[in-house]
């Protein structure tokens, strides 16, 4: 799935920022040295493959390439992201291989390899959401417990793992050493989606990746019996509230994820079964 809706610019200041085609920022200058930080703590290597989700405005994966890795996947969603990515891979692609690939990581990462760093920073664009809400059981759940769960199959022994986090959302695992340390951040004042004057930059070490990826095994068959019984109940409901075709979607595109809002949610619960199917 692409979008065509990101615009790129100045604000009023004359920062670069990334808005949403309705108007949302997306991304702001001030995020720069946060972003940095974040790679920096991944300890590159140049023998390292690295994957990264979301190019933004290119703060990550210009300090990726500082490191000089082996390879450098970009994961954009985004039909403008994925214009200035592709700039960005035939600029820095002469002696090293970018690659930019185009979808949702949801859709996407289940087809790629593996990898030895990670760095995580996704955005829920307008284009994917829709007016349906999440259930009771999933709000609040963190885009980070889903991505690890399609993203830890692909990491080898000793990968590492960052990104974007306001919050500490718990992110342990069997099979990974986890370390956050604050980061102290200077949100200007016409930046209306961060209100907080630190963040946190995570490192998710691989230990065990056999360990890692049975947990995965695990906590995939759990969601997908989770949705099965969410399917059921649905049915019953929509049965019982006799729910015209018009005003109703099928059971299971409505249950499938935790992106019960958004259009990724088919993509993501095709990852699961990908993952089910890989580590059975």
């Amino acid at each position: 799935m692409v979008t065509k809706g990101n615009a790129y610019g100045r604000d009023e200041h004359g920062k670069a920022i990334v808005w949403s085609s309705q108007g949302q920022q997306v991304m702001m200058e001030w995020e720069k040295a946060y972003m940095e930080a974040c790679v920096d703590a991944l300890g590159v290597r140049s023998t390292d493959r690295v994957l990264e989700i979301g190019f933004g405005l290119a703060y990550s994966a210009t300090q990726i390439q500082t490191y000089r890795p082996a390879s450098h996947t970009i994961i954009e969603c985004d039909q403008a992201g994925i214009q200035q990515a592709q700039a960005f891979a035939e600029a820095n692609g002469q002696e090293r291989e970018v690659v930019v690939v185009q979808g949702t990581w949801q859709a996407m990462l289940p087809t790629l390899g593996t990898f030895d760093c990670v760095f995580f920073d996704d955005y829920p664009l307008p284009e994917l959401e829709e007016t349906t809400t999440t259930t009771t059981q999933t709000q609040g759940r963190s885009r980070w417990h889903d991505f690890l769960d399609v993203v830890l199959p692909h990491c080898v022994q000793g990968a590492r793992i960052t990104g974007y986090l306001a919050r500490d959302v718990g992110l342990t695992r069997a099979g990974c050493d986890v370390h956050v340390r604050d980061f102290v951040v200077d949100a200007p004042a016409n930046c209306t989606y961060y209100p907080h004057e630190h963040a946190l930059v995570p490192v998710i070490t691989v230990t065990d990746d056999v360990v890692a990826r049975n947990c995965v095994r695990q906590r995939v068959q759990h969601r997908l019996d989770h949705v099965r019984g969410s399917l059921l109940v649905q049915a019953v409901e929509h049965t019982h509230s006799h729910a015209t075709n018009d005003d109703s979607m099928d059971a299971e595109d409505n249950e499938e994820s935790r992106y019960a809002s958004y259009g990724s949610r088919r993509e993501f619960l095709a990852a699961l079964r990908h993952q089910a199917g890989k580590t059975a």
